[in-house]
């Protein structure tokens, strides 16, 4: 349960932080222990197959697994990569290669020696660059699964294994029989520097022992405070009752004169009109303003639509700094990345083309 502190005078949210951690200080064991206490469960279903595994047959295939790479001279500081659709022996070999000490990643071997034993690489999306490597130690994902409640993928999926959860998973994502796993298993989805208030936007800063050891080849502390705590930059508030609301990322708010326009903002606005398909927004600069909210949408098949009428209806539902000033662009399609995030580089070089009239890249 969250709980309000005070710290340095303004309010900060804060967590439980009294943590028994087992002295063998080893993630893998931590899971293994865990998987060990309820054997005859069902641990995880393919989706696609209906194939199922308890978590004593998972046991035994972990420790086999970890037997197996510790003959091959596999262990600690070793990088453990793993190239896999989902399926049982990506779980398996993650878990067994944690349990021998060596590093797991799900990318490449990047690694990089810290202050803590590294457990697991985890790789952003590359939406503003290239793909950077998050570095979690064995410290770190025990902690997490020692708490009720976390993130997304390979670690929410760990988080249900500690738990002893059934987790129904799919090779790959396809619609209609992802619509079927629901319906047959009945899965449900889970859910100025100054320190602000409840229901206030800001930036997330967030201090801990769960706090990842920092990306590979990049020291942490240039993205730390004066207080210790890590600058996330996603902007985000929190209700009375501690849970949080991510608004946008700091990069990708546009400035328009004194104030600030979150783009997510206006694209929830823009796909509520039935014209709309998709839609994009950023900044386009401007000597004056800054920049100016600028649209890219792609209509919606055999309606027409004009820059007119979304300016008009995005207008009518915003503050006056946030309306669409610099237009309406309509696109064939958005550019995105492998999991969907809008690549807002390639909107900014389409945008800069139209301004210096050169040719459009073709996306």
């Amino acid at each position: 349960m969250n709980k309000l502190q005070k710290y340095s005078g303004p309010s900060i949210i804060s967590g439980d932080q009294s943590f028994a951690i087992p002295s063998h200080g080893n993630y893998g064991k931590f899971v293994l222990d865990k998987i060990l206490e309820n054997k005859d469960r069902v641990a995880l279903i393919n989706g696609g197959t209906g194939d199922q595994v308890t978590y004593g047959e998972m046991a035994q295939q972990v420790v086999n697994t970890a037997y197996s790479l510790n003959t091959l001279g596999i262990g600690a500081g070793d990088v453990v990569g793993i190239c896999s659709e989902n399926r049982t022996e990506f779980l398996i070999t993650a878990i067994a290669g944690m349990c021998t000490e060596a590093v797991v990643t799900f990318i490449n071997s990047a690694y990089s020696k810290g202050a803590e034993k590294t457990a697991l690489i985890l790789y952003s999306s590359g939406t503003t660059g290239l793909p950077k490597g998050a570095k979690l130690s064995h410290r770190n994902l025990i902690i997490s699964g020692l708490q009720p409640f976390n993130t997304v993928g390979i670690i929410l999926t760990m988080d249900q294994i500690v738990y002893n959860q059934t987790v129904v998973y799919l090779n790959k994502f396809n619609e209609e029989n992802y619509l079927k796993c629901i319906e047959k298993y009945k899965i449900v989805d889970v859910e100025t520097r100054t320190v602000l208030g409840p229901n206030q936007p800001g930036e997330v800063c967030v201090k801990g022992p769960v706090l990842f050891q920092g990306y590979c080849g990049k020291d942490l502390g240039e993205d730390l405070d004066s207080e210790g705590f890590y600058c996330s930059g996603d902007v985000a508030y929190y209700d009375e009752d501690g849970y949080f609301f991510i608004v946008d990322r700091i990069k990708e708010l546009i400035k328009y004169k004194a104030g600030q326009v979150a783009p997510s903002e206006l694209e929830a606005i823009l796909r509520q009109h039935h014209g709309v398909k998709d839609a994009a927004v950023i900044g386009t600069p401007d000597p004056l303003a800054g920049e100016l909210p600028t649209a890219f949408v792609v209509k919606m098949a055999g309606v027409s639509v004009t820059e007119k009428e979304l300016i008009d209806f995005v207008g009518s539902k915003v503050s006056s700094w946030k309306k669409l000033r610099g237009g309406v662009r309509f696109v064939e399609e958005i550019p995105k990345n492998g999991s969907g995030k809008i690549l807002r580089r390639k909107l900014r070089d389409m945008i800069m083309c139209l301004v210096l009239r050169k040719p459009l890249k073709s996306y």
